[in-house]
């Protein structure tokens, strides 16, 4: 199922640009990541938002999902200057936890560029 998301975010919702970007991010970087929301309970969707700069030299996006009990990666195959920019991801149902989402991007030598975006999801068992 997370393949089959990653193979269709691209034609989802634009919605998910309307969120709050808390990373350091420069305009001009090779990629950007928004994930919405950065809080929220255990189990709700979270929505992310990867922006890949064209460049003749891309090839590969890789998007992780890390927590300290789950993990989920998956790459997107880019084709240079020909291939999309903007990809959106939908995660439903992950456990609570502190999540790094990354986006790297590969080329021909290599990594190309890498950023991460924390986000956290709290229990909705309430403490004693």
């Amino acid at each position: 199922m997370w393949l089959l998301l990653l193979s269709v975010f691209v034609s989802q919702s634009p919605a998910a640009a309307k969120v709050k970007n808390k990373s350091t991010q420069k305009s001009k970087s090779p990629v950007t990541v928004r994930v919405s929301p950065a809080f929220a309970i255990e189990g709700s969707p979270v929505q992310a938002m990867v922006r890949v700069v064209p460049n003749s030299d891309n090839r590969l996006l890789r998007i992780m999902v890390d927590s300290e009990n789950y993990f989920r990666s998956s790459d997107v195959e880019l084709n240079g200057d020909d291939a999309a920019t903007t990809h959106y991801l939908a995660l439903n149902s992950l456990p609570a936890g502190e999540y790094s989402f990354f986006a790297v991007v590969y080329g021909t030598h290599g990594e190309r560029a890498r950023i991460v975006e924390e986000f956290r999801l709290l229990s909705r068992q309430e403490p004693d």
